[in-house]
């Protein structure tokens, strides 16, 4: 049997050097014994396994990310474990058409890396960031949101799509607090410099459902970014449409 599951092999190994490397389907068959009695009849089992060829969508748009990461006391521990490792994860598998930019906060908001080519050099530049975070101080949750928005305005990224990731156990205690004063805060920027007082961050009005209500200065603000998201998106097809149009 040990005999036949080396054949296998040598067929399979055959056949993949008549391809691309990596662009074959690997098996390996393994039986559970390695012999069995001469002309005799059993079951017996086998396990195969399949491995797949590496996969990669060569035609997406490039990225520009910026992390958020919580590294006040309270994500010591597994929370800021799971949250480097998950970095680490993103930086691993953007390619060198992305960059990345990483923002880091406790009482206080630090821009650890700006936008950085995710190329081997910078991924390192990246991997080592990610190592040094330490857990420390309190949560200035609402200031490191503004701050990676402030990446995105002071610095042109050349990604196509843009986005802000925020890793954080949601207990602020530093500025805005308050989820409706948070969400606020990162639209109107008036209401984030004026800075919280004992009226913003008292307890929040709440409907009858329990549930936090949404002030009329928030729904006005809220519904003005979204019409500056629907007008940049507008712009942007134009602006292809006009280039394809010129490439022909």
């Amino acid at each position: 049997m040990a005999e036949k599951a080396e054949v296998l092999n040598e067929v399979l190994e055959e056949d993949g050097k008549n391809t691309d490397e990596g662009s074959h389907v690997s098996v390996v068959v393994v039986p559970k014994s390695q012999a069995v009695p001469y002309g005799s009849e059993k079951d017996f089992l086998l396990m195969c396994s399949l491995k797949a060829p590496f996969y990669e969508v060569q035609s997406r748009a490039p990225v520009s990310l910026v992390c958020v990461i919580d590294q006040s006391s309270s994500m010591s521990g597994d929370r800021l474990r799971l949250v480097k490792n998950s970095l680490k994860f993103i930086i691993q598998n953007l390619s060198k058409q992305d960059s990345l930019s990483i923002v880091v906060y406790d009482t206080q908001c630090n821009t650890a890396m700006g936008f950085t080519v995710m190329d081997s050099k910078g991924k390192a530049k990246a991997n080592k960031i990610a190592d040094n975070i330490r857990a420390r101080g309190r949560t200035n949750l609402v200031g490191g949101l503004i701050r990676a928005i402030e990446e995105f305005e002071k610095e042109a990224s050349s990604g196509e799509v843009r986005s802000i990731m925020l890793f954080t156990d949601g207990q602020a205690n530093v500025g805005y607090t308050t989820p409706m004063d948070v969400v606020r805060a990162t639209v109107d920027t008036k209401f984030a410099a004026m800075g919280p007082t004992d009226r913003t961050n008292s307890r929040p009005r709440a409907s009858k459902s329990g549930k936090e209500k949404p002030t009329a200065e928030l729904k006005s603000a809220l519904e003005d970014l979204q019409k500056k998201c629907r007008a940049f998106f507008r712009r942007r097809k134009l602006q292809r449409g006009r280039k394809t149009a010129t490439e022909d």
